[in-house]
Formats: structure tokens, sequence, C-alpha cells
């Protein structure tokens, strides 16, 4: 496979993951990278690509959330 970026941002879930851990509850978080961002892919961004990345990552992350959530106690 490709190389993971060394960095990687996801803001829409920090002020939730913030308030979830000031409460107490435990949280986990899982992403898809499906494209490289403004400026850092040789093309423009489309959404058609973005839309095949996250059907074709599908299987894998509803494979990896069934794993997860039958270890949890």
């Amino acid at each position: 496979g490709e190389a993971v970026p060394k960095k990687v941002m996801n803001l829409v879930s920090v002020q939730e993951v913030i308030a979830a851990r000031h409460l107490g509850v435990a949280t986990a978080g899982i992403s898809c990278i499906t494209n490289l961002a403004a400026g850092l892919s040789q093309t423009a961004l489309n959404h058609e690509e973005v839309q095949d990345a996250g059907a074709a990552a599908s299987a894998d992350l509803a494979r990896l959330l069934i794993s997860f959530l039958e270890d949890l106690p």
C-alpha cells in the first residue's frame, strides 16, 4: 500500500472528544483518509475520487469496527 502521511488533520471530532473526556466518557477515533488535500496532490481535488476511496475502504473499515466492538468489555 501507499505510505501514510505524517500529519492528518481531523478537526471535526476534536470538540466532541474534549467534551466526552471531560465527562469521563471513553472515546475512540477512526479516520479514512480519502484525498491528499489541496496542494499536496498533482491533480485537482475531485469529489468522485473521494467517494470512490471511501467505498473502496468500507469493507476494511467495517471489519475493523466489528472487531473493535467485539473486543469491548
